[in-house]
């Protein structure tokens, strides 16, 4: 028997045959193939996408860590540098600035504190309050408020204070009578520390200092102009009038 064969493709010199078929056993149909657990469109060799952002935020990190360090340290001694000269150039005029500092005792709400006192002191020095904070507590077991503040204060001859506040009562107490109320103060150094905490509150803290204290001298000065004009009147009336 003739047997042809029609060959189609490029290579009709050596085609290709088809490999035999596996005889399909019961249940093949019914397996699911490595394909279909993973998905259509899963590809093994492509990195999580979770793990290819974290290996370039760390990328990212490495570049910008050394960066933000040396400008930390270029800032330190600047922005003392800068702290300091602002003090230097305030205090000629500091007296003009400075305020009475007022501390009064907290949780009385309006009322006086133990012994008919108003719950209010005057600090020893007049100056201006560049930086405070303040943190208040209630324990629930006792009913009681603890209280705790620092501030800073720019006071004569150009010294920085720091005032720092304690203070317990008790809410069951009306009156204030088992209250605690305790003011301590140290001096504190521009350091650069300092500097880079509070050098933007300090510099905030002068210029409403400032810009007040500039409201209050053109009022003065206006009060002033007008007096000196009335006394200038009076001046050219009396020159006028006979002397006895």
């Amino acid at each position: 028997m003739d047997h042809t064969h029609e060959v189609t493709g490029s290579n009709p010199v050596s085609p290709s045959l088809p490999a035999p078929s596996r005889p399909s056993r019961a249940g093949d149909c019914l397996k699911p193939t490595q394909a279909s657990l993973s998905g259509s469109h899963a590809t093994p060799t492509k990195k999580p996408r979770i793990l290819d952002t974290f290996l370039r935020a760390l990328e990212t990190l490495a570049q910008l860590a050394p960066e933000v360090t040396a400008l930390d340290e270029e800032l330190a001694g600047r922005e003392e540098e800068v702290l300091r000269r602002v003090l230097e150039l305030v205090r000629p005029i500091l007296p003009r600035l400075a305020r009475p500092i007022i501390l009064k005792e907290p949780g009385l709400d309006g009322a006086t504190a133990a012994g008919g006192s108003p719950g209010e002191r005057r600090w020893r020095d007049d100056g201006i309050v560049v930086t405070k904070k303040f943190q208040q507590d209630r324990d629930v077991q006792d009913r009681s408020q603890r209280y705790s503040a620092s501030a800073v204060v720019l006071v004569a001859p150009g010294k920085l204070v720091e005032i720092e506040e304690t203070a317990r009562w008790s809410e069951r107490e009306t009156h204030h009578r088992d209250a605690v109320w305790r003011i301590e103060s140290r001096e504190v150094e521009p350091s650069p520390h300092f500097a880079r905490e509070n050098l933007k509150r300090v510099l905030a803290s002068l210029l409403d200092a400032l810009t007040e204290t500039i409201k209050r001298e053109h009022g003065r000065r206006k009060d002033l102009l007008s007096r000196l004009t009335l006394v200038e009147e009076a001046h050219k009336a009396l020159s006028r009038t006979p002397a006895d």
